[in-house]
């Protein structure tokens, strides 16, 4: 009896891998509807998109590009990776704001978790603008495997690197600094 149920588990298991892997990004605006997931490369433009802010404010990638650079960051509060990454990347914001702009994703939490976490449980006050994209619209579309992910992304729009993974203390002003000279 017992291996059934294990068996019946590991079969739920795999259709429900399969279904969630299946999805396809949900269109939103510019070119999003036309990526598979997680196809950005190097070189490329990256897609914009539209997003709410923590405070309501709609933002976008491309009117962003407009002042400054854009490292684009995806995090969530149940990725401890992510979380280990956000103070370094607010102290290195403080330091290089006028030049960088970072805008922060929450991938496909409740915008209340997000924000009760960003707000109650971080060690830091996070001065780097926070976006939210409960139904991961956005995610889908620049997230290839695991978390955190980052983007940096010239005025132009073109992505000049990423990393899938945290990045260190020491990487993030040095990847900063580099967005900031391309």
């Amino acid at each position: 009896m017992s291996k059934r149920i294990i068996l019946v588990f590991v079969i739920i298991v795999v259709i429900a891998g399969i279904f969630f892997l299946s999805r396809s990004p949900a269109e939103t605006s510019g070119d999003l509807g036309m990526l598979s997931e997680g196809s950005i490369e190097i070189g490329e433009k990256a897609p914009d998109f539209a997003l709410l802010s923590r405070e309501g404010k709609r933002v976008t990638l491309y009117e962003t590009l407009e002042d400054k650079p854009v490292f684009l960051n995806f995090w969530a509060s149940w990725c401890p990776p992510c979380l280990e990454e956000m103070p370094y990347m607010d102290a290195a914001y403080r330091e290089l704001k006028n030049d960088v702009e970072i805008l922060a994703v929450n991938r496909g939490e409740n915008p209340d978790t997000a924000l009760e976490y960003i707000d109650r449980t971080l060690s830091v006050r996070i001065s780097y603008p926070i976006l939210l994209d409960p139904n991961e619209d956005v995610s889908r579309v620049y997230i290839r495997i695991g978390m955190p992910v980052s983007y940096f992304i010239a005025q132009d729009g073109t992505i000049i690197d990423r990393k899938f993974g945290p990045l260190t203390e020491e990487e993030i002003p040095e990847k900063m600094r580099a967005l900031a000279n391309s």
